[in-house]
């Protein structure tokens, strides 16, 4: 799978199964009225000094797959509907049920008077985050720009729900990685100018207030990604003009200036981020390097096998290890695949685990020893409005199971299947 290809699937994953829960109707229909807090995202420039922030800073999205917004007690889901509308389900670790976010009985989860309901006629599939408190919905602007950007916030319960902040015409928040801490949401804004400059900024998002603070302005010319978060650090990727990856620290309560921490060129290495790690792979000896930034740690993972990889694209710990997901070359064709890396040994092993599908598994979540997956994808025919005019689109419906640590890393498909909503 070449990097384009997989950035159309890792967009479809991100779809398919994303954190999140619906409003009540009264809230819903709030959303149209922008209030003082909501409007107070209008410009990044003029926002005031925002206040002190609080708790640990955390990636609570990201390409890693859908289980970067699993709650510490199950997975939130929005699973998209016929006429222009998503359901939000949530799968329960403890029952290991899917449920729609909806307590009324005999609901048809059709209309903004169901919870677990979310329009998205005019627009497309929002984001869904959870940050373990609470539960967000990230809109972008409509596709006619009748609507700006917005962004919902609501209880884990689906309950409550309501517009935090609202952008100004011609401000996106972007599809990529988010960050939290108990205070803010951490994300990239684009935004094109009455003049038609663009530019991007990295911001913090109040989660109380809805206020907007910009913390540092993408430089023009180059790649700036939000990569990872640890302690009261964000970690920032940004790309010179001559291909040059740079890894740097933004401090998230003084943001002055970046610290860079490493660097590496894309034709020699490959590197990829996981919270305050990154792993660095080497074209040449087809060694990993491991860098702690939080404890100053570096470790080289020998790779003994010498797997030939060609991309790196996530890396999560699971169980004491790391499962990476990633392109190995193969006669000169690339081959998408998970791999666990042994963290004691250096020892790199493909993991043979397919969804029905055969392609290799997504990882969701995981809840104590069980770690939770995608095992099948379930096509199905709905209904679809879109500038007024009905059709029929193919949607995929994923199936949830769970395996245990042990028969994960061992690459044995014992499935045990959980429920789906009805």
């Amino acid at each position: 799978m070449n990097r384009t290809n997989w950035l159309l699937a890792a967009l479809l994953a991100a779809c398919l199964a994303l954190s999140g829960c619906a409003a009540p109707q009264s809230d819903a229909g709030a959303a149209s009225a922008p209030t003082q807090s909501q409007s107070s995202a209008q410009s990044a420039e003029a926002a005031p000094a925002r206040p002190a922030a609080s708790g640990t800073l955390r990636i609570i999205s990201g390409p890693g797959g859908p289980g970067s917004n699993a709650a510490d007690n199950g997975l939130y889901t929005l699973e998209t509907g016929e006429g222009g509308g998503c359901t939000l389900l949530f799968l329960d670790y403890a029952s290991n049920q899917q449920t729609q976010l909806c307590a009324a009985p005999n609901c048809a989860h059709d209309s903004a008077a169901c919870t677990a309901y979310v329009d998205t006629s005019g627009s497309i599939t929002p984001g869904l985050l959870c940050d373990g408190e609470q539960l967000y919905l990230v809109f972008g602007s409509s596709a006619d720009g009748s609507e700006p950007a917005r962004v919902e916030v609501m209880e884990p319960d689906g309950s409550g729900r309501r517009v935090l902040a609202r952008f100004s015409s011609g401000q996106e928040p972007d599809p990529d990685l988010y960050a939290a801490d108990g205070s803010f949401l951490y994300l990239m804004l684009s935004e094109t100018g009455a003049d038609g400059r663009f530019k991007r900024s990295l911001c913090a998002l109040d989660k109380a207030s809805g206020e907007l603070s910009p913390l540092m302005d993408a430089p023009e010319d180059t790649g700036f990604w939000l990569v990872g978060a640890y302690d009261r650090s964000l970690l920032v990727k940004t790309i010179d003009s001559r291909n040059v990856h740079h890894l740097s620290r933004l401090d998230a309560d003084a943001p002055d200036a970046l610290e860079e921490l490493a660097s590496w060129r894309l034709s020699r290495q490959y590197g990829v981020v996981d919270g305050d790690c990154l792993y660095l792979y080497d074209y040449d000896t087809k060694c990993f390097t491991r860098q702690s930034f939080s404890d100053g740690q570096t470790r080289e993972l020998p790779n003994p096998e010498g797997l030939p990889f060609e991309s790196l694209y996530s890396v999560r710990t699971i169980g004491g290890k790391a499962f990476l997901t990633a392109d190995l070359a193969e006669g000169g064709v690339a081959r998408s695949s998970n791999f666990c890396l042994d963290f004691t040994s250096g020892q790199i092993r493909e993991l043979d685990l397919l969804d029905n599908m055969g392609r290799p598994l997504t990882v969701c979540g995981t809840s104590g020893d069980r770690v939770y997956v995608i095992d099948q994808y379930v096509t199905r025919q709905v209904q679809e409005s879109f500038g007024g005019i009905v059709s029929t689109v193919e949607r995929v419906t994923p199936h949830y199971a769970w395996l245990s640590t042990a028969d994960f890393w061992a690459g044995s498909a014992n499935y045990n299947a959980c429920q789906p909503a009805a």
